[in-house]
């Protein structure tokens, strides 16, 4: 099924991925030093959480890109091991 929204772009509702949506698999990640890397943020993700990691993004400054604002966000594989991570 097809469905068009104001006539504009349209959303075919049979390419839905299957499964919890991200959303109910990512964890926000704050306090995070300064000197935290996106590559070391998995890594601790992987190290310190029960399931599979799928993603680790670390948030940086919109005007230099670099800078680590100190928050991030683990997706994991299943909304399951997101619970448990939250719990900790």
């Amino acid at each position: 099924m097809t469905v068009d929204f104001n006539n504009n772009a349209q959303f075919d509702n049979t390419q839905i991925a299957k499964g919890p949506s991200r959303l109910c698999r990512q964890i926000f990640v704050g306090g995070l030093p300064t000197s935290v890397t996106q590559a070391g943020l998995r890594v601790w993700a992987q190290r310190t959480f029960q399931g599979r990691v799928i993603n680790a993004v670390l948030v940086v400054d919109k005007k230099t890109h670099k800078r680590p604002r100190g928050f991030g966000f683990v997706t994991f594989d299943t909304a399951e091991a997101a619970n448990l991570a939250v719990r900790f």
